[in-house]
C-alpha cells in the first residue's frame, strides 16, 4: 500500500480513513514504520496526529514495544517521543514499564515536563509509589513551581496522595494551590472518606462551600456518605434539602445515598 508524505491532508486523510474501515487497522499499525522514516519534511504536529490516532488503535492489535521503537527512531528526536510512549505504558496499565522508561529518560540527559511528571504521576498512583511519587517528583516540580503553575499536574500530584491514602501531603498540596475546583475539593474529601476520617471530609467540605466554590453530584453522594456514616442526621437533611432544590435527587447514587440516612 503506497503512502503519500506530500502535505498533512493526504496524511491526515490517510489516518482518518483507517479510523472508518475497521479491517484496514491492521494495515495501518505497520504504516508509522514508513511514515516516520521517509518523510523528513513532516512537522511536529502531523507526527502528533499520527500519534494520537495510534495510540487509540494499539491496544487491539499490537504491542506497546512497536510503538516505542515507532518513536524513538522517529525523525524528530524530540523528547516528546518518549511522552507518548510513556504515556502510553500508564494508559494501558503497564506504570511499571512507564516508570522503567522515564529512568531511562533521564540516563540518556532528555529532559522532562510537566507532560511527563503528569504520566508519571499517574504511575505511581497506579502503583502506590510513593518513593518515586513523593521524594523525586513532587520535590523536582516543587522546587520549579510547576505545581503552582499547571492545574492538571497539580491535581494529578492530589490525586496519587489521595490513592495512597496520604490525606496530609493531599490537603497540603490542596492548601497551597492557587486555585481551587470542585473537582480539587471532591478528590480529597472522596480520599478522606475512604480512610474513614468523616468528620474531616465534612469539614473539607465546609471550606470549599466558605470559597464559594458549589459541589457536584460526586461531591453530594460523598457528603452524604459522610452524614450516614456518622449519623449526622441534621446535617445530612440540610444536604438532603440543598439536592432537592437544585433538582438532583433523581440521581441514583444520591437516591441511595439519601436513604441510608
Amino acid at each position: 500500500m503506497g503512502v503519500s508524505h506530500r502535505g498533512g491532508m493526504n496524511l491526515a486523510c490517510f489516518i482518518f480513513a483507517c479510523l472508518e474501515h475497521v479491517p484496514r487497522i491492521k494495515i495501518f499499525v505497520q504504516a508509522p514504520d514508513h511514515m516516520l522514516k521517509s518523510c523528513k519534511m513532516v512537522c511536529l504536529r502531523r507526527i502528533w496526529i499520527l500519534h494520537e490516532v495510534y495510540l487509540a488503535c494499539m491496544q487491539n492489535v499490537m504491542s506497546l514495544e512497536k510503538q516505542r521503537h515507532c518513536y524513538m527512531n522517529s525523525p524528530t528526536g524530540m523528547f516528546f517521543s518518549w511522552n507518548v510512549v510513556i504515556g502510553g505504558y500508564v494508559q494501558c496499565g503497564r506504570s511499571n514499564d512507564a516508570l522503567k522508561l522515564f529512568n531511562q529518560m533521564r540516563l540518556e540527559d532528555c529532559p522532562p515536563d510537566k507532560v511527563t511528571f503528569t504520566s508519571i504521576l499517574k504511575a505511581c498512583s497506579t502503583l502506590r509509589d510513593l518513593s518515586m511519587g513523593e521524594k523525586k517528583i513532587h520535590d523536582y516540580v516543587a522546587r520549579r513551581g510547576l505545581v503552582s503553575k499547571d492545574i492538571i499536574l497539580a491535581t494529578t500530584l492530589l490525586n496519587m496522595y489521595v490513592n495512597c491514602g496520604v490525606l496530609r501531603k493531599a490537603q497540603k498540596v490542596l492548601d497551597e494551590l492557587p486555585s481551587r475546583d470542585s473537582f480539587c475539593w471532591t478528590t480529597v474529601i472522596k480520599g478522606y472518606i475512604g480512610i474513614g476520617q468523616y468528620e474531616y471530609a465534612l469539614k473539607c467540605f465546609k471550606q470549599m462551600r466558605d470559597e464559594d466554590i458549589s459541589p457536584d453530584t460526586v461531591t453530594f453522594t460523598c457528603v452524604l456518605k459522610a452524614c450516614a456514616s456518622i449519623g449526622a442526621l441534621d446535617k445530612g437533611s440540610q444536604i438532603h434539602d440543598e439536592i432537592s432544590g437544585k433538582g438532583l435527587t433523581k440521581t441514583n447514587q444520591i437516591v441511595g445515598k439519601a436513604s441510608k440516612m
